[in-house]
């Protein structure tokens, strides 16, 4: 009974994300978070540990009392309070704010993902995030509140990811940061923060399964057997981090194009700017560990020799992707 159990809660919690993007009216949306909310705990119940029931409780108290605040600010849409820039609007924006974990309400994302199985990891990080922000980019008019925090997220989860050394953490704050990139682009345009959100999905997707992999089995036979698998892993953290010619960092330039233009934009692009920086520290940090790990597996001289020329060349590639987008933008 256990199988058609979880297929039932994984097809509800997967119509629930649907009916919040779909639907018409606040009712509908707010039902729809809730029918997520509430299929996720048992599904990811299903491969936790005893440790990971406190994850889950937290976890429900938070969202329950972020799902108060969408239903009141909802529901008092079309009445006389709710103007274009009001305190109902604050409070239904700052509840989606909390459910996916942006500064100042992501204190309890670390925690939680800390606690979690990897395949609590993995759906927290990806599709527990879609309806919220879907939700926020219909609402949203720009706010300037909106967008200070969104770029403030971006530089407090770099900086709060530096010498983390847990890689539940490390992934913690990089949705924190990332999170504070596609808020500001969706304040801004809904076609930009709509494309840096769907490439941070699929990246942190396969990045988060691969770690998963690496968990269930030896680190030793993952690194010394599957050379495909390993590569897309390497992919995967230069494209979350946002390293040329990767299309995470095509992503980025969307900031760019969005707050260029003027200097209040300048100023919130050089803080998201700095929080990616801090961000590719310690994304850096977890490729060479790994990059030096897999090194160590490989056989033979001329074997290494080869693997350090390919990668010698991948440098020097990257290089001049540095030196055709800086000759690109002289231009612009």
């Amino acid at each position: 009974m256990v199988l058609p159990f979880f297929f039932m809660m994984s097809f509800l919690l997967f119509l629930g994300s649907v009916l919040s993007v779909s639907s018409c009216f606040w009712l509908g949306v707010w039902g729809g978070l809730e029918m997520n909310m509430l299929r996720f705990l048992p599904v990811v119940m299903h491969f936790s540990s005893f440790m990971g029931v406190e994850s889950i409780v937290k976890y429900f108290l938070i969202q329950s009392f972020a799902s108060v605040g969408v239903l009141v600010g909802g529901l008092f849409e079309d009445s006389f309070f709710f103007g274009s820039f009001s305190f109902l609007l604050l409070v239904l924006c700052f509840s989606l704010f909390m459910k996916v974990g942006v500064f100042p309400f992501h204190w309890w994302l670390p925690g939680v993902l800390g606690g979690l199985s990897w395949f609590g990891v993995l759906l927290l990080s990806t599709w527990q995030k879609i309806a919220p922000v879907l939700v926020f980019s219909s609402v949203s008019s720009g706010g300037f509140i909106f967008i200070f925090l969104a770029v403030f997220s971006s530089l407090v989860g770099g900086l709060s990811g530096v010498g983390q050394t847990s890689v539940r953490s490390i992934l913690a704050f990089s949705s924190v940061g990332h999170a504070g990139w596609f808020f500001s682009l969706f304040c801004v345009s809904w076609f930009f923060g709509a494309v840096y959100f769907f490439v941070y999905l699929f990246s942190t997707f396969f990045l988060i399964f691969f770690l998963w992999c690496v968990d269930y089995l030896r680190l030793s036979q993952v690194f010394s057997v599957s050379l495909v698998g390993c590569f897309l892993f390497f992919v995967c953290i230069l494209t979350i981090s946002g390293v040329p010619p990767f299309l995470g960092f095509f992503s980025k330039l969307l900031g760019f194009i969005a707050f260029g233009a003027s200097f209040v934009g300048f100023l919130f692009l050089s803080v998201l700017i700095l929080g990616s920086l801090f961000s590719l520290y310690f994304y850096l940090g977890l490729f060479f560990t790994c990059f030096f790990f897999y090194f160590s597996f490989l056989d033979g001289v001329w074997v290494k020799f080869s693997f350090l020329v390919m990668f010698s060349f991948f440098g020097v590639f990257v290089s001049l992707a540095f030196f055709f987008i800086d000759f690109f933008f002289c231009f612009l």
